[in-house]
């Protein structure tokens, strides 16, 4: 299965969270979620994938989220229905320790990849730092935004890219960012066999 994480951050720190706020999150689908995306599974930790919820509304449309979590639950007929002021996903999962309906928990990163295979031939891992640390050795690609803006020093770091294990495939610069694609240097080989 291939796997592409999908992460913004400072270049110069790379800060991905400052405060517990992401630093950038594109509603359209500029990068990371790109149209070409549409449809693989989407993979988050319980935190990041809440985060998304108030933030955002919902999870992200199109794709199977899979949020990895041992406290969160799915959704199931017996939880109560929302009444129409408490629609909010967000309020819902807070309250209820409930994910929205369609979406799947899983408790470890190998049984959420697992659930993604029989989805799709590509995962999507999209945060949060646990995640990122958690599947960087198994990664084939990684899209980057760096946020040039403002330099942020925060606690959530994404991890270290080695040049010897990545290869800077492209990268576009526009208004305060750069936008990065990585290919590990192990998959170029496997396709030299």
């Amino acid at each position: 299965m291939k796997t592409t994480i999908v992460a913004a951050y400072d270049p110069i720190s790379r800060t991905i969270a400052d405060g517990g706020e992401i630093l950038v999150y594109f509603t359209k689908p500029e990068r990371g979620f790109r149209k070409s995306r549409e449809y693989h599974p989407v993979i988050l930790g319980g935190k990041a994938f809440r985060r998304l919820l108030r933030d955002h509304g919902g999870p992200i449309p199109e794709r199977t989220n899979i949020v990895i979590s041992s406290t969160l639950q799915e959704w199931s007929p017996n939880l109560p229905l929302p009444l129409k002021k408490n629609r909010n996903p967000h309020w819902f999962a807070t309250k209820y320790n409930a994910a929205p309906l369609g979406v799947v928990i899983r408790p470890t990163i190998e049984e959420a990849l697992k659930y993604a295979g029989t989805v799709s031939e590509e995962a999507i891992i999209a945060g949060g730092t646990s995640r990122y640390e958690e599947t960087m050795a198994r990664a084939n690609r990684l899209e980057i935004t760096e946020v040039h803006d403002t330099p942020v020093e925060g606690k959530k770091k994404f991890p270290e890219i080695n040049p010897i294990e990545w290869r800077k495939k492209y990268m576009e610069r526009q208004n305060g960012y750069s936008f990065v694609t990585y290919i590990r240097v192990a998959s170029l080989l496997d396709k030299l066999d």
